[in-house]
């Protein structure tokens, strides 16, 4: 996909296909509302790496990767705010130390200028 070629129904298709029992999860209140909708998906992250599933916190990782370095200004706003910052801004445990080690390199990076500002 092209930069800036995702945006929140792109999101929410890919994050139907791939995790259709986060996707599943969205309330109604939550619906329609990227910011809260991301936040879900924030949720299942911090609850597998609560878990100790690698593999899931793993591919969650790639897959907002993916999203993050195909998305409009919206989405990436939604990835910094309500996912990054969500699940590992400030965490200095292990478990958040493993998993920020997993980091696709994209995200990796905006999680690092998410902490700078």
């Amino acid at each position: 996909m092209k930069p800036s070629e995702i945006d929140r129904e792109a999101f929410l298709e890919g994050l139907t296909a791939r995790f259709p029992e986060i996707a599943a999860s969205i309330s109604d209140i939550e619906r329609g509302l990227l910011h809260s909708e991301m936040g879900v998906v924030s949720h299942a992250t911090r609850s597998a790496i609560d878990a100790h599933n690698w593999e899931a916190v793993k591919e969650q990782f790639e897959f907002i990767g993916e999203i993050f370095v195909g998305a409009n200004d919206a989405v990436r706003n939604a990835v910094y705010v309500s996912y990054l910052e969500n699940v590992l801004l400030g965490e200095t445990s292990s478990d958040f130390k493993k998993a920020r080690a997993m980091l696709p390199p994209a995200l990796r990076e905006a999680l690092n200028k998410s902490a700078a500002l």
